[in-house]
């Protein structure tokens, strides 16, 4: 059932390892009321349908539908849920991609309680929060990957898109070497050695 009013925030878990649920369970609970844990994607949108929990705390892998597609279907459909993510996941891809959905806190499991704390207060409050870890992630990533050019992203987001060189080609109007050449020189710069890689650091940059 759900109260019309309460005077703390209210939380739902969703992690499969039952051992996390419980240790964030136990940390949350003296400050929050923590109404829901979930074991899965499904799970967890059945559980905020029924308690209407003001925050989400869950990790970017979980079964039945993944963190970032749980993320999209959430903030669209109750965009004053506060989205956290607590993960094991720090690939500099994955940050982005969560804060462009609209997540609010990123949180690595090896993050301290103070700052796992820290970062659901701040997600409730409204503000973005990265933990250390996770910004230390961006910021190498930054540094190891210079930013792709327009027409890079335009040659990524076709190649992501199944398209054969000569195709690229034919859609942005240039030689097929020249499309070649763009593609050699994403590769390098994003230090990545397949298609599979390329299509993988498009979709979750959202450039496909």
């Amino acid at each position: 059932m759900n109260d019309t009013f309460h005077s703390r925030p209210r939380i739902a878990l969703a992690d499969d390892q039952r051992l996390i649920v419980e240790s964030l369970s136990t940390v949350l609970r003296p400050r929050f009321d923590v109404v829901a844990n979930a074991v899965d994607g499904i799970d967890l949108l059945e559980k905020i349908q029924q308690y209407s929990p003001d925050a989400v705390i869950t990790d970017i892998s979980i079964p039945r539908l993944s963190g970032l597609d749980l993320a999209k279907h959430i903030l669209s459909v109750t965009p004053q849920i506060k989205l956290v993510f607590v993960t094991v996941h720090l690939e500099a891809a994955y940050i982005r991609k969560a804060l462009q959905l609209g997540v609010l806190g990123y949180i690595s499991k090896r993050a301290s309680t103070t700052q796992l704390m820290e970062g659901v207060e701040s997600a409730l409050a409204g503000r973005t929060y990265i933990d250390p870890l996770s910004q230390k992630s961006l910021e190498n990533s930054a540094n190891d990957r210079a930013p792709l050019t327009e027409r890079q992203c335009q040659v990524l987001a076709l190649i992501a898109r199944g398209f054969t060189a000569r195709q690229v080609a034919n859609e942005l109007s240039v030689s097929v070497r020249t499309a070649e050449f763009h593609r050699a020189a994403i590769m390098d710069k994003l230090k990545l050695r397949s298609t599979a890689q390329l299509t993988r650091y498009a979709v979750e940059c959202g450039i496909a």
